[in-house]
């Protein structure tokens, strides 16, 4: 039978758990699998044949923006995820899009991917089956998963729930979380002049009013934040330009359109002003109360950019 007369072959994505009650079962080596009758649909891009295999080993888990921007508020999947992550002992992955799904070190969080070049080699995700939830295109493009010869599959918050097996022992985090926290760890605390970028984003989540947004853009300003800010509440940093509802936007390049915005905007640079944390803070404060768009220059010291290189590969903004 070619791919062309199987009913369960479209093309595009992968689709699981269309049954309600389905869950993995398990085959004689023990692993668990996805019975043929629970699949909605399986698609196979040219070249990718190897969606098509039905086990499912110890899936890594990703999720995405999607969930944390739309579907959280019908369903409240933040906290249905947070209780699978305690119930099944099961870790995972968060893009950029879906900071704060964990805080930094709770077991279940693995890990940020989606910002340097070896993310998926060190999150573990080569020749992985690895499980989609809420994650746009735009956050993690298929093709690289492709690259690297993940088995992807896309499923709900819901199907996740429902198919999802219980481990013996928690997920362990991958060489990614070590090798950045390793790197990034001693930044925090880092008393240089001027701050470098992790500790400015750390000073600024702490500062954060409770419901306050940040609004990174894709320059290397958003890498940084995208990597070290220390999230508190899920959505309190959000990546583009057209973020709405946002208490600050924190940029490394400025534009017009952005500056004619009236927003509160801190441009961060080589060759800003080196404010001591409080100073810096203090400012900020001042610029929202006052309710008028204010550009804040800030310098940083972008140098500890070699270290995460050296680790991760380059950052794929700025």
């Amino acid at each position: 039978m070619g791919r062309g007369d199987d009913p369960g072959v479209r093309v595009g994505r992968v689709v699981l758990g269309a049954h309600r009650g389905s869950r993995f079962s398990r085959d004689a080596g023990g692993h668990r699998t996805i019975p043929r009758s629970d699949r909605a649909a399986v698609d196979v891009d040219r070249g990718a044949e190897r969606r098509r295999r039905s086990a499912v080993t110890d899936p890594v888990i990703i999720v995405g923006g999607e969930v944390v921007g739309g579907e959280v508020v019908a369903t409240d999947a933040v906290a249905t995820l947070r209780h699978l992550a305690v119930e099944r002992r099961v870790g995972m992955l968060n893009t950029f899009a879906a900071k704060g799904l964990f805080a930094w070190n709770d077991p279940a969080h693995l890990g940020t991917i989606g910002l340097q070049e070896r993310d998926l080699e060190l999150a573990g995700l080569v020749d992985a089956d690895v499980v989609l939830v809420g994650v746009s295109a735009s956050e993690l493009a298929r093709e690289w998963l492709d690259g690297v010869g993940a088995r992807w599959t896309e499923v709900t918050v819901r199907e996740l729930g429902q198919s999802l097996g219980v481990n013996v022992e928690p997920t362990p985090r991958p060489p990614l979380y070590g090798a950045l926290a390793d790197v990034c760890g001693p930044l925090y605390g880092s008393q240089q002049s001027p701050m470098n970028p992790a500790r400015a984003a750390a000073d600024l989540a702490g500062w954060l009013p409770a419901g306050g947004v940040v609004a990174a853009h894709y320059d290397l300003a958003g890498f940084w934040l995208g990597r070290t800010f220390p999230t508190r509440e899920v959505g309190s940093v959000r990546f583009g330009p057209d973020a709405h509802g946002v208490t600050l936007h924190v940029v490394s390049e400025l534009d017009d359109a952005l500056i004619e915005s009236g927003a509160v905007v801190e441009h961060w640079s080589s060759d800003g002003p080196a404010l001591g944390p409080g100073e810096r803070l203090d400012r900020l404060a001042m610029a929202l109360r006052s309710g008028r768009g204010a550009v804040l220059p800030l310098g940083v010291d972008w140098s500890p950019l070699a270290a995460l290189v050296a680790v991760a590969g380059s950052p794929l903004w700025g």
